[in-house]
């Protein structure tokens, strides 16, 4: 649970609500909010840069939160989030954002939980993908991003 009083929200008093195969964010959008899952489910997908249909790289439910990168990066939307079921998702700028962690200093260690988990699915995939090019004789080369992380 990423907020300790559920009472609001779960009176159906917070959020918007999003049908199945509504947008919710697009990739490439401008950064802005961050989002929290109220009830209901969302698929993130992301689309690939040849154009070809969208991968869904995850489900988030109840209490997953997506929209944080945008947050603390100030850089266009990573992925696309739709509604694959009747959804209710809670809206917060980055002022409210930092007032709920003000407020709730607990808030931010369950945040940094919730992208930790992340982060170490996505290494095992990361992982997983490395090892099957090495299965095929395929070398990796390092992305733009690697190299500047390098040179700091």
């Amino acid at each position: 649970m990423l907020f300790k009083d559920d009472t609001k929200k779960s009176q159906g008093t917070l959020g918007s609500h999003y049908r199945p195969g509504e947008v919710i964010i697009r990739q490439g959008d401008p950064p802005g909010d961050i989002y929290v899952v109220l009830e209901g489910r969302v698929e993130v997908m992301l689309q690939k840069s040849d154009g070809s249909s969208p991968k869904r790289m995850t489900i988030l439910e109840k209490d997953d939160l997506f929209g944080e990168v945008s947050i603390f990066d100030h850089l266009p939307r990573t992925a696309s989030v739709y509604a694959i079921e009747d959804t209710r998702v809670l809206t917060l700028d980055q002022k409210g954002f930092v007032q709920h962690i003000q407020e709730d200093p607990s808030m931010a260690l369950r945040l940094l939980k919730q992208i930790g988990r992340r982060t170490r699915r996505l290494n095992g995939e990361l992982l997983r993908l490395y090892e099957l090019l090495d299965e095929h004789d395929i070398p990796v080369p390092a992305s733009p991003e690697a190299e500047k992380d390098a040179d700091r």
